[in-house]
């Protein structure tokens, strides 16, 4: 990877900085009235099988099908429809009150990558890509004392872009390297985007293991930030 010091980083959030999967197991209960409290712990038995489906979560509406999943052993096609996006409103509108009501105990429901601090600290022009609204991104950051060491949070529910592709490829001249744990979309910009954008799989995060030259551990990204920067 060839860099210098103006070169812009993309990093997802869930899955590359903050691990937000127990947190986002306890709204989609709520979501799906399995419990009647995010703070409820009636149905952590199936956090288990959650961690399974977690690594193939995208875009929050890929939550409408984790929770059908969750509830019964059929595999279903995960297509985007009316169905999906309205659960992915509800999922966000009851974190946002969740957020508002009981925000000590929702900020506990989440924790940082060990050395992510290391690593936001080294880079100077971080910008964070994320399917995630906006408000929760900047709780987490401002709660761990990363805030200051992000450059711009970019939240596609928020802006006119379907995915990640579609704003790096419609969003005007960009370039950099992008770390998303999310294999598919990892791969699906490494695809389309190299060498203008260096997509790399983040192996650290939901969906843990390498894919070759198209993936990148912790480690490594510690000791290339050292290396170069």
């Amino acid at each position: 990877m060839q860099t210098n010091q103006m070169q812009r980083f993309f990093f997802d959030f869930d899955g590359v900085i903050c691990d937000s999967s127990f947190e986002a197991f306890r709204i989609l209960l709520y979501s799906s009235n399995l419990i009647d409290t995010p703070l409820s712990n009636a149905h952590d038995e199936k956090y288990e099988k959650f961690l399974e489906l977690r690594s193939k979560v995208g875009p929050a509406w890929n939550y409408y099908y984790v929770s059908k999943e969750l509830l019964s052993t059929d595999t279903i096609s995960w297509v985007l429809n009316a169905p999906a996006l309205k659960y992915q409103n509800l999922f966000f509108k009851n974190r946002s009150e969740f957020i508002k009501t009981n925000y000590a105990q929702w900020i506990k429901l989440h924790t940082i990558y060990e050395n992510i601090e290391i690593i936001l600290k080294k880079i100077d022009n971080i910008i964070i890509l994320t399917n995630k609204p906006s408000n929760p991104v900047i709780h987490i950051l401002e709660h761990f004392g990363l805030f200051n060491y992000v450059s711009k949070i970019i939240s596609l529910p928020e802006t006119k872009y379907q995915s990640k592709l579609d704003f790096f490829q419609n969003c005007g001249d960009v370039s950099g390297i992008f770390i998303d744990d999310h294999l598919e979309t990892a791969l699906t910009c490494h695809k389309f985007l190299h060498p203008k954008i260096l997509s790399l799989h983040a192996n650290w995060g939901y969906h843990k293991g390498s894919i070759s030259d198209k993936s990148i551990s912790m480690k490594e990204l510690m000791r290339y930030c050292s290396d170069e920067l």
